[in-house]
């Protein structure tokens, strides 16, 4: 940029330092149930059901169950839709979630990070230990790569201990 003056660029720079850096978080945007989330998980799966085609029934929050929803994920192109598509992205990570809960016996846990930005969490055992229904089902559909829940809870559910049944 031109200024004219060095006086006005200095003024510039300085304007732009005292500004708070705007950081982003994923789910800011993508996931407009918010605080209210664990109380929307079932209709968002009734959702899902809807947007993928899927009999409602047949998403009982088994692992195996992940499947179904992997081969109708693999209809959506380009994956990025995910996120556009109303209730979608909320919708799988309530689903995934529910996988976990089921899995583990854990609960549902909401962390408020700042105004309309909450993480949902699925809570186990002493100690409040975790799993993360959201992080790598964001990451894998911008990133190169398919979208595979079944992976995505099989690591989740592996890493915290839990065997997956599958098969």
């Amino acid at each position: 940029m031109l200024y004219a003056s060095r006086q006005e660029m200095m003024e510039k720079q300085a304007e732009h330092v005292k500004k708070p850096a705007r950081s982003f978080h994923m789910l800011e945007g993508n996931l407009p149930q918010g605080a209210h989330f664990v109380e929307a998980v079932p209709s968002l799966i009734d959702d899902l059901a809807k947007i993928l085609e899927i009999h409602r029934e047949s998403l009982d929050s088994s692992f195996d169950s992940l499947q179904l929803v992997d081969k109708a994920l693999k209809k959506t192109r380009p994956k990025q839709r995910i996120l556009e598509i109303p209730n979608l992205f909320p919708g799988l990570i309530a689903y995934a979630g529910e996988v976990m809960r089921k899995a583990s016996g854990g609960e549902w846990w909401i962390n408020e990070i700042a105004g309309p930005i909450y993480e949902p969490y699925v809570r186990y055992g002493p100690g409040g230990r975790y799993m993360n229904p959201w992080l790598e089902i964001y990451k894998s559909i911008t990133e190169p790569g398919r979208v595979f829940l079944t992976s995505i809870v099989s690591a989740e559910l592996g890493a915290a201990g839990f065997a997956t049944k599958s098969g």
